[in-house]
């Protein structure tokens, strides 16, 4: 389901039971604020744009449900776990959890490929995919090996969506990864504070735990990105070919899906897309390959290897619950 998110509480000057409430908070921080694995509470001056002003101070709670699990995918009974180490951790600082405000908070589905070059070969496909992902445009990240890594973000910052190689990513960085991320290709989709926000006034969706802590909720989000890696199996252009013929479609469809094909092969979805003459007959020949289990990003011909399974090809036909 998750796997980080971030709650805020804001004690500020005016409230009815400031002082005393300022006065535990203190005395918390002097013998030790709370912890547990994967969950870590802070506290700092509450500090509103344009003024520098003492306010109050804002208490944070950041969890990282993987941590905290040591597991590498989260499922439903797994919420009241996350909510119960949440509860433990706040309950000494006398907040209840309805007074924490959802912050921002990351759905994620890792898919373990234990084997290295197809991790590579995978994510060096997926490269291939559309720059465009709703309002958020692909950024390369200086200092990370491109690769391993595909990088969406809007310009507003209400979302953000990453898939990267786990296991590279901390060598990247010189770490060692940790036992259920080893093999990992990890999907994040990330509501910032602004999209809950929107949320909130726009459909009157309260930034709570209890709210987007929601199953249906990160599986709505989590399909839009297969718009991005697809469904169906990798294949060749040949061997795309081949099943194509045999879907007995009319000539002229297998035409012109052959001919995008080999242009997202030579240049990208995008470029196929716009070599398409519009995004409806694309959209049209990426659900045909999509029916026949392919997926339109072909493998190079000299990469000897005719065929790659797409690890989330399950998790896409399940609706990613």
């Amino acid at each position: 389901l998750m796997h980080t998110l971030t709650l805020v509480f804001s004690l500020l000057l005016g409230m009815e039971d400031y002082p005393s409430r300022m006065f535990h908070l203190c005395r918390m921080l002097e013998t030790g604020l709370p912890s547990a694995p994967g969950i870590t509470v802070s506290m700092e001056y509450h500090r509103p744009k344009q003024s520098s002003r003492f306010r109050g101070i804002d208490v944070r709670i950041f969890v990282d449900c993987l941590e905290h699990l040591q597991k590498a995918n989260m499922d439903p009974s797994d919420i009241p776990v996350i909510r119960a180490a949440i509860l433990a951790a706040i309950t000494p600082l006398g907040i209840s959890l309805d007074e924490f405000a959802l912050e921002s908070i990351d759905y994620c589905q890792n898919m373990m490929v234990p084997n290295a070059r197809e991790r590579r070969l995978a994510m060096r496909l997926w490269h291939k995919t559309s720059k465009h992902f709703l309002k958020a445009v692909r950024i390369d990240r200086k200092n990370i090996k491109n690769e391993n890594y595909l990088y969406y973000k809007c310009q507003d910052d209400f979302y953000r969506v990453q898939l990267y190689s786990k296991q590279d990513e901390r060598a990247d960085k010189g770490l060692t990864a940790k036992p259920y991320e080893s093999g990992v290709l990890r999907l994040e989709y990330q509501l910032r504070k602004e999209h809950l926000l929107y949320h909130w006034r726009r459909y009157g969706t309260p930034c709570s735990f209890d709210a987007w802590a929601d199953w249906s909720v990160r599986a709505a989000y989590l399909k839009q990105t297969e718009r991005l890696l697809f469904r169906g199996d990798f294949y060749t252009l040949r061997r795309a070919e081949t099943l194509l013929r045999r879907a007995d479609l009319p000539q002229k469809d297998y035409q012109n899906i052959r001919q995008f094909l080999a242009n997202v092969s030579r240049s990208g979805i995008d470029y196929a897309v716009k070599q398409a003459g519009s995004a409806y007959f694309a959209s049209k020949y990426i659900k045909t390959l999509t029916n026949l289990g392919i997926s339109p990003i072909p493998i190079p011909q000299n990469s000897r290897t005719p065929y790659l399974p797409n690890p989330f090809r399950q998790f896409y036909e399940r609706n990613c619950l």
